[in-house]
């Protein structure tokens, strides 16, 4: 894997990273486009939750912020 490669949390693909901006790490997967996803939740068992979850978060966050470039996903977006 490339040094500017990471792995979508969502599908475990190849994604670009996005600019970190404070402590969430952003993603550009081809599969879920840009997001970006709060630290807390890596430091949680969350980060291992099923791809529907993960699904289900990202669709949460694109919900209640429309119009943003890479919404961010955080713990509150999981059930």
């Amino acid at each position: 894997m490339a040094a500017n490669e990471v792995i979508c949390p969502i599908c475990k693909t190849k994604a670009q990273p996005l600019d970190k901006i404070g402590d969430a790490d952003g993603f550009e997967c081809a599969t879920h486009e840009r997001f970006r996803v709060v630290g807390s939740v890596f430091a949680t068992d969350l980060r291992d939750a099923p791809r529907e979850k993960w699904e289900a978060a990202l669709k949460k966050a694109k919900e209640r912020q429309p119009g943003e470039w890479a919404p961010t996903i955080t713990t509150y977006y999981f059930d």
